[in-house]
């Protein structure tokens, strides 16, 4: 009988997770379709973005875009002391899902 309530106490567990793990995802690709979030959390958020990251962004300029691919300037203060204003050339692509990513990122001098 204890074993049989694990297991449910489990498998609802199992199933919560889940079910906000896709509530997560879902509201995650809709974020995504802004070219302007993406940029931020990009640079100032991301996990994997450790070596560029910034601690704030003073300006965002879309410098091309044709709907498909896009190159934005941003500047920004560094995340490192003594946070220095350092500027970054993003270039960005859509998928399929109309969901903006992070395809190349170079430091402007």
């Amino acid at each position: 009988m204890k074993r049989k309530l694990i297991n449910k106490k489990n498998i609802f567990l199992f199933f919560f997770i889940l079910f906000l793990f896709l509530i997560h995802q879902n509201l995650f690709s809709k974020k995504n379709k802004d070219i302007k979030f993406v940029v931020e959390h990009h640079m100032t958020k991301k996990f994997t973005n450790i070596k560029n990251k910034l601690y704030a962004i003073n300006n965002l300029n879309i410098i091309f875009s044709d709907g498909q691919t896009s190159v934005v300037q941003v500047k920004g203060l560094s995340k490192k002391a003594p946070h220095s204003s350092i500027s970054y050339k993003i270039f960005l692509e859509k998928n399929k899902n109309h969901s903006w990513k992070v395809k190349r990122l170079y430091k402007i001098k």
